[in-house]
């Protein structure tokens, strides 16, 4: 995309390395009156998820909250900046009136509530906030964590102890895991000796009943090379359920000059089918509840003979605007973050005449073990949801990458200074104070970016 600046002049940002994995957006897509800024009829959808926008009136698939500046570490890739020098944090009657408001404001009905920093495993009320989340009404709720407090087993049972007083109550972990090699850890997080204390922190959570999500941030030159392993984690485990691989965004302290040299959604498509296999650039595609250039995602089922892609199986994204395609999609969008989005996952591809296609496949044997697990997922039953595995790539944008189209259509909100829900992203590449009191380079209120060529 070709932006002009009238302070900075021209330059180009690159959205994606192939035309098969960047979408132009339907008009009123299904399954947008559950989603937020121009998909959602808010006022002046134009404004995007700002807080002139009406954000109280948007869906939010996720709600970062931001508890602690502190961090355990320096990453040199925070957006954040956090660091173990920083004293910022969130006390409890400032997070208890921030959670009653967005309980007030119908945000119950997010699919996630994010508990970030910093660090926040090391704000010293961290089971106190779980526990008011849970009493609000906030289901679902996840640590963003790098794992470091997470490999002490007595810690770890206090946290699982909070999720196990409120029926119905989940607690997951989205934990910080860049790869295997010594020298990616300390590229990436400034310590070398970090991948055995990432493997206690998930065997801690597990044996708790915490679902852990290893996130891996990737970088060109860094760690590419580490993307099919990074899966083969989850498919060697099978309570991992679900991995995310995050394309590096550059702000806060992460920085690169040559910022076109970056990872996209389609380079990380492209490195997980060479380097594990079994996976097609088509068995990935975007979610009804978002911009569809926000996030990519793929549905595997655990055979005894390996993985089987049942998100091939899909609807196409430049069909969901068909009529007949319309309801089943509408259905999905409703369920994306829940355990029957796969059932109505399946129910597409029998909808859109596929149903033969998922025989052919998988055979009769693995359809029938495959609806049981669905079936065993919605019960409650482990044993057979542990056979599904979902990828996730998620390319959180930048200030070079910055696109209003995509903000608009935002639904991964964070609580800004004030305690107002904003688009993630619009957040960080524009708006986020730095921590030393400084605004970031780009803040909106300076300069105005024209789109000349996308």
């Amino acid at each position: 995309m070709d932006k002009r600046c009238p302070e900075h002049g021209e330059f180009s940002a690159l959205l994606s390395s192939a035309s098969r994995h960047y979408y132009r957006a339907l008009e009123n897509p299904p399954g947008s009156a559950a989603c937020c800024g121009s998909a959602c009829g808010a006022p002046d959808p134009s404004a995007g998820a700002l807080p002139d926008s009406g954000p109280w009136a948007n869906h939010s698939c996720t709600v970062l909250i931001e508890i602690i500046e502190r961090c355990n570490l320096t990453c040199p890739t925070c957006f954040a900046g956090s660091s173990p020098q920083h004293e910022g944090l969130m006390s409890l009657e400032t997070f208890t009136h921030r959670v009653q408001r967005l309980a007030q404001g119908g945000k119950t009905g997010a699919d996630m509530i994010q508990l970030s920093g910093g660090e926040p495993t090391i704000h010293p009320r961290l089971p106190e906030m779980l526990d008011l989340l849970f009493e609000n009404g906030f289901k679902q709720v996840t640590i963003n964590s790098n794992g470091i407090k997470l490999a002490q087993a007595d810690y770890v049972r206090r946290l699982a102890a909070c999720a196990a007083r409120w029926p119905g109550a989940q607690l997951f972990v989205y934990l910080q895991f860049d790869g295997f090699d010594e020298r990616t850890q300390e590229t990436l997080r400034g310590r070398r000796d970090l991948l055995e204390i990432k493997r206690r922190a998930i065997l801690n959570c597990q044996s708790n009943g915490i679902s852990v999500h290893p996130v891996m941030t990737l970088t060109r030159g860094i760690n590419e090379h580490e993307v099919g392993d990074f899966v083969r984690l989850a498919v060697d485990n099978p309570e991992l359920k679900n991995v995310v691989i995050q394309p590096a965004m550059y702000s806060g302290r992460y920085d690169n000059p040559r910022h076109q040299d970056r990872i996209t959604l389609a380079d990380t498509v492209r490195l997980i089918c060479d380097q594990f296999g079994t996976f097609e650039a088509d068995d990935f595609g975007p979610i009804p509840c978002s911009d569809p250039n926000c996030f990519g995602m793929a549905v595997a089922f655990r055979t005894s003979s390996g993985l089987v892609p049942v998100s091939r199986y899909f609807p196409p994204y430049e069909t969901w605007n068909d009529e007949e395609a319309r309801p089943l999609i509408e259905e999905f969008a409703d369920t994306i973050n829940g355990p029957d989005a796969l059932s109505a996952a399946l129910r597409w591809a029998a909808g859109s005449g596929d149903e033969g296609g998922v025989l052919e496949e998988l055979g009769d044997d693995q359809v029938e073990a495959l609806l049981d697990a669905l079936v065993a997922a919605q019960s409650g039953d482990g044993d057979l949801w542990d056979r599904l595995l979902t990828i996730s790539i998620k390319p959180f944008m930048d200030a070079w990458t910055y696109d209003q189209d995509r903000i608009d259509a935002c639904c991964v909100h964070i609580l800004d200074p004030d305690g107002e829900p904003v688009s993630f992203c619009e957040y960080n590449a524009v708006r986020r104070p730095r921590l030393d009191g400084s605004a970031q380079p780009g803040n909106r209120e300076a300069v105005a970016i024209q789109v000349i060529d996308a």
